[in-house]
């Protein structure tokens, strides 16, 4: 969870995966380059070595909530993103529920504290989502 500065969903959503450096990388497949429904995004994550798949957004909702579909490589599970306005902020959450699909992850997390590892490469993108923002809003 992070607060980032005020800012609106649309915004938030449009820079989901600008921010992931420096143990993310993210590639929005197709000629738009957008975070919307059915956007497929290209995930690597370089922590311990690098593991790769694929998301498709599945919806972004109203309620400020975009749920995602991971399938194909690495993991494969789903994930939720969330945004709650909080006085001249924003709560971001992301929950996610996957299980490894590659022999060589299921081996690797044998040895990797998963919980441990996810939280801090979340923590990190978040600190990132809050420098991309404020750099972008001009107030970080």
């Amino acid at each position: 969870m992070v607060i980032a500065p005020d800012t609106d969903t649309d915004t938030l959503v449009s820079h989901l995966y600008e921010w992931r450096a420096p143990h993310l990388e993210a590639d929005i497949k197709g000629s738009e380059k957008l975070i919307q429904a059915n956007s497929i995004v290209e995930i690597k994550i370089h922590y311990i070595v690098t593991t790769k798949f694929f998301a498709r957004i599945k919806d972004i909702r109203k309620d400020n909530n975009i749920e995602v579909k991971y399938f194909e490589e690495d993991f494969l599970g789903t994930g939720r993103w969330s945004f709650e306005p909080i006085d001249e902020k924003t709560k971001v959450r992301y929950r996610f529920q996957a299980k490894p699909n590659s022999i060589l992850t299921r081996f690797l997390l044998r040895f990797i504290d998963f919980q441990k590892a996810h939280s801090k490469i979340m923590q990190s993108g978040f600190q990132g989502l809050n420098k991309c923002l404020g750099e972008k809003d001009g107030q970080y």
